[in-house]
């Protein structure tokens, strides 16, 4: 089965695409299944899982953003909240019986990823399950490359996604695993399972920027109306 393993709902701050109509992309790009990864939250992946189709498979998923960089932690149940170090958000995950993903570990170009020494603590740990060794924003195969040479190294599996937040993103980037059904299979499963799909454009970071920018400003409207109707209601009293 492909499976996209990174992807952004409109729970998260820098999204706007429905839950529901990212299943419906995902399923009509070929995709057999996908994993949600909100930032800092489990909303997207627990509503994913009410609302997909049968026979289409929805990982809950979140992408905590640590003291030193994003971890993503697969089969979740609770949310683990954001500023954590990256020690105990990767032993949260595990507690959950959940998969320790490092996602994007090698992107110059973003603030967000796991710092190389936090990375290397948790690896050597054995507090990682798997490296995102394509993520189809990245700018350039090159950053991907350097997960792979990495994921190598400490003889960890490799993973894909898409890292979409935007129409145009959707199963750009998919893993093909063997069928599973609890989190210990996959993980079984994964060392066999190929990697496919490709970079997407570059103008999709500026689609997110301008998400980003109109949540805000959607917030800020809503904030003033509320303003001005609880300033007319204590006006009438």
């Amino acid at each position: 089965m492909k499976l996209d393993l990174h992807m952004h709902s409109h729970h998260s701050r820098d999204c706007t695409i429905p839950t529901a109509e990212v299943l419906r992309i995902c399923q009509r790009r070929g995709m057999g299944g996908i994993a949600i990864t909100d930032h800092n939250s489990l909303a997207g992946g627990l509503e994913g899982v009410r609302l997909a189709p049968p026979g289409f498979t929805v990982i809950v998923g979140e992408e905590v953003k640590s003291s030193e960089g994003e971890i993503i932690g697969l089969f979740l149940s609770e949310e683990i909240p954001g500023g954590l170090t990256p020690e105990e958000t990767a032993g949260r995950i595990r507690a959950q019986g959940g998969v320790v993903i490092v996602p994007h570990p090698f992107d110059p170009l973003r603030r967000s990823p796991l710092k190389r020494p936090a990375l290397e603590r948790l690896a050597v740990a054995g507090l990682v399950d798997a490296i995102e060794i394509l993520n189809a924003r990245m700018a350039l195969k090159s950053h991907n490359l350097r997960g792979a040479e990495f994921a190598a190294r400490m003889g960890l599996p490799g993973t894909a996604g898409s890292d979409a937040h935007s129409r145009p993103e959707y199963a750009h980037a998919w893993l093909e695993i063997a069928p599973f059904t609890t989190p210990a299979e996959f993980l079984a499963n994964l060392p066999t399972a190929t990697i496919g799909g490709n970079l997407s454009p570059f103008f999709v970071h500026l689609l997110s920027t301008v998400a980003k920018r109109r949540k805000k400003i959607d917030h800020w409207r809503t904030e003033r109306r509320t303003r001005i109707a609880a300033a007319r209601l204590n006006g009438r009293h």
